[in-house]
């Protein structure tokens, strides 16, 4: 392979017209680092932000081509298979980088999201897509943003107990159907949460039920660690019922709890209990107990 700081071959011909043309965009526009790619198989043009390998293919250029300096361009021969149909020109903004990158995170996970993969999957730049999401840890938070956004509680005349624990259930939910947003948001402090409608009708109802400031915040925080410690050990929970209530298993878990005989008796409970209804009895005693300190203050 080799780099050619410069197209030292530019001259007449059709071959010349279109590298003469390419270049002179690529020096009018050269931080755009787009690819102007004329019929397959043809040479393309890139800014040197874009540029990666140049195949050796202009080593021997026709003798009549005239030199000529483009200090910013590289050339290479344009790939006939495209991974994606570029965007119409000027249609790529924040928005639908967003919306792809939720894509590929809902299809494929949060691990294989990259702003290279959504580039590709709407067939631009990488580079382009910085114009609109700055990295992405930016884009992540937009990610997380959408979700939360989504989290406002359900409406209706209610006690303040009963718009906490349906709160807090809606959102538990609504996580759950993103398993990917968890870990980014407590990956990122403070949270990237622009709209905290959840925040906002919790502490609301706390305090409506008697709670002073100090107290509402101190079980908000303690509820809330509550949900996001219930999802982060669901699919853990769920491995080890799975082996308590297997037949053959079961019997080899009793032997291990020989020394443990009140956990021994209690693992047919164990096994059987449901995740839900087990989220729902431990978010209403920790509710009721900060509601009592309330009435007896």
């Amino acid at each position: 392979m080799r780099f050619y700081p410069f197209l030292s071959w530019l001259g007449h011909g059709t071959h010349g017209t279109v590298l003469r043309r390419a270049a002179a965009r690529c020096r009018a526009a050269p931080s755009q680092g787009a690819a102007w790619a004329t019929a397959p198989g043809m040479r393309t043009v890139y800014t040197m932000s874009e540029a990666r390998r140049v195949p050796t293919g202009l080593s021997n250029p026709p003798r009549h081509l005239r030199s000529i300096p483009v200090s910013t361009a590289v050339c290479h021969t344009a790939s006939v298979n495209t991974p994606a149909q570029r965007l119409p020109w000027k249609t790529l903004n924040r928005r639908v980088v967003i919306d792809q990158a939720m894509r590929v995170v809902e299809t494929e996970g949060i691990d294989k999201l990259s702003m290279r993969r959504v580039a590709e999957q709407l067939g631009a730049s990488p580079m382009s897509l910085y114009r609109h999401v700055a990295s992405k840890k930016e884009l992540l938070g937009a990610l997380a943003e959408e979700v939360m956004a989504d989290l406002r509680p359900p409406g209706g005349d209610r006690s303040p107990r009963a718009r906490v624990l349906a709160a807090l259930e809606h959102a538990r939910e609504a996580m759950s159907r993103h398993p990917w947003l968890l870990p980014v948001l407590l990956a990122q402090d403070p949270p990237p949460v622009r709209r905290p409608w959840l925040t906002e009708h919790v502490l609301d109802a706390l305090l409506e039920a008697g709670l002073d400031e100090s107290a509402a915040v101190c079980a908000y925080r303690s509820l809330w660690q509550y949900v996001t410690g219930h999802l982060l050990n669901a699919g853990r929970e769920d491995a080890w019922r799975e082996r308590a209530a297997s037949a053959h298993t079961s019997d080899e878990l009793a032997t291990e709890l020989e020394p443990f005989p009140v956990l021994r008796h209690a693992l047919p409970r164990l096994a059987s209990l449901d995740v839900h209804e087990q989220f729902t009895a431990g978010l209403e005693a920790q509710l009721d107990g900060f509601l009592a300190t309330a009435e007896r203050a």
